[in-house]
């Protein structure tokens, strides 16, 4: 009776060896799917190529994205190096002595400049934009939106003028700055002025905005407009 209990756990562990041997590989004999033939090689597709109807374009395309490529990755912008700045592009400039370059702030910055004031006041900060050819939203919409981010002061000043065969507008607004939180502007601050300048360049509209205390841009005023001056279209 033992030899025969013995054989029948032995058959048990045999079978049961055999189905989990069956269950590692399961898909064995699943059957294959080919592809048919195909008379030519793949390669890679063409812009739009494959995408459905309306789709907006993917790869380069990209890069000219309205308002959102950052600025250093813009065609024909010049070097984010702030020893660089004004020596490359289609346009040039000779920032006034006491003007400290920095490091763009953030990638939307094509550069950055850091404009002291008289003692005791806080520095202002002119920025640079670039969004290549088209982009950046136009220069009324933004010499607008520049001169709402102040309230409480005189009616903003605008101009348009032509600076080395180049069309330059600009704006001058003062009052209370409010850029918005959700801009990353921090918190409206009084006494403030934005001198601004957006230039017309073959390569798209370049723009140049100080923002400060009043008393800094006062005593800057004349520096800022020896700034614009100084554009000149570039290779």
């Amino acid at each position: 009776m033992k030899r025969i209990m013995i054989a029948l756990i032995l058959l048990s562990v045999g079978a049961a060896g055999f189905n989990l041997g069956c269950k590692a590989d399961e898909f064995a004999d699943a059957p294959s799917v080919k592809a048919p033939p195909s008379d030519s090689k793949a390669g890679p597709l063409a812009p739009g190529q494959g995408l459905p109807p309306n789709h907006p374009p993917i790869g380069d395309a990209q890069s000219d994205r309205v308002g959102i490529p950052s600025a250093g990755s813009a065609a024909g912008a010049p070097d984010r190096d702030p020893a660089n700045y004004g020596k490359s592009g289609p346009i040039l400039w000779q920032a006034p002595s006491g003007w400290l370059a920095v490091a763009p702030g953030n990638e939307m910055r094509l550069g950055q400049y850091n404009v002291p004031g008289p003692d005791g006041e806080e520095p202002g900060e002119l920025t640079i934009f670039y969004f290549g050819p088209g982009g950046g939203g136009g220069v009324d919409a933004n010499l607008e939106r520049w001169a709402a981010q102040l309230s409480g002061g005189e009616p903003a000043k605008r101009d348009t003028r032509t600076v080395n065969a180049m069309v330059v507008h600009t704006v001058d607004a003062s009052g209370k700055f409010d850029a918005g939180m959700a801009m990353g502007g921090g918190a409206p601050k009084d006494n403030q002025r934005v001198l601004g300048a957006i230039a017309e360049t073959s390569a798209g509209l370049y723009f140049f905005k100080l923002v400060g205390p009043i008393a800094t841009l006062e005593q800057n005023e004349e520096a800022f407009e020896q700034f614009v001056a100084s554009f000149r279209a570039g290779g």
